[in-house]
């Protein structure tokens, strides 16, 4: 049996939203498309300006816009995943979802998993019922079922080897 103390903050939530939206298959197709159309969109506009006015070297050219707009379209994902992060922070900035985070107590045991926040009665889960764990270099995402999770950001551990044994004996459930 291992038990956790910490502080679920904002920005963890934030980070499991993030962390989602770039496993989700459907999100992140529609970004490929937008990636797709941008990149077009951008040589087909120094194509366009070609014509426009001539350059001496037209394969250099060409070579050059293509390679600037495959950088643009590749650099789009970044811009939507920081203008997600952004709205998130503005949206939880307003405070609508206190009772999200906390001072939080996880306890995992052969039984399952147990969630308690701040005064709250623990709810436990058993492992039957967790659907997935993601563990990323920050975090551990337990999903308890399709709606909800259990975030345990790293900094909830003392050191590099609690952070192991706690991941060893999730794994070991």
């Amino acid at each position: 049996m291992m038990k956790l103390h910490y502080e679920l903050r904002a920005e963890d939530v934030i980070q499991y939203y993030l962390h989602m939206s770039r496993k989700s298959r459907q999100f992140n197709g529609v970004v490929k498309k937008r990636q797709i159309r941008l990149f077009v969109l951008l040589f087909l506009l120094a194509i366009v300006y070609s014509f426009i006015w001539p350059v001496s070297n037209f394969l250099v050219y060409i070579a050059g816009s293509a390679i600037i707009s495959f950088v643009a379209a590749y650099c789009y994902s970044f811009y939507i995943f920081n203008r997600i992060g952004r709205r998130l922070r503005k949206f939880h900035s307003k405070g609508t979802k206190k009772s999200l985070y906390g001072y939080k107590t996880i306890e995992i045991s052969e039984q399952g998993v147990s969630d308690q926040t701040d005064e709250t009665l623990a709810v436990k889960y058993n492992w039957d019922s967790i659907k997935q764990v993601y563990i990323t270099s920050l975090y551990i995402f337990i999903h308890v079922n399709d709606f909800s999770a259990i975030m345990i950001p790293r900094r909830a551990f003392s050191d590099r080897h609690a952070w192991e044994e706690f991941k060893s004996a999730l794994n070991s459930y």
